[in-house]
């Protein structure tokens, strides 16, 4: 959400009022809080949806690179 906004960390934690160290945990981590989720979705304006599709796209990408590793 934070690049589809063009937001740089720090704008985008401003915009919803957490550490930019919170985003960038956030962005990097398997786990997101239902506190933090929430918090997204009320200040873009979304549902679920955004959540299911963002974890959706990360077991994509892992299916992708496990194929690239062992050669499938």
């Amino acid at each position: 959400m934070r690049l589809a906004h063009g937001l740089t960390v720090r704008d985008f934690a401003k915009r919803i009022g957490v550490t930019p160290a919170t985003v960038t945990t956030a962005e990097n981590s398997e786990y997101i809080t239902q506190k933090l989720k929430a918090t997204v979705l009320r200040e873009f304006d979304l549902d679920d949806t955004f959540f299911n599709y963002v974890a959706k796209r990360k077991r994509l990408e892992e299916y992708e690179n496990k194929g690239a590793l062992d050669g499938s």
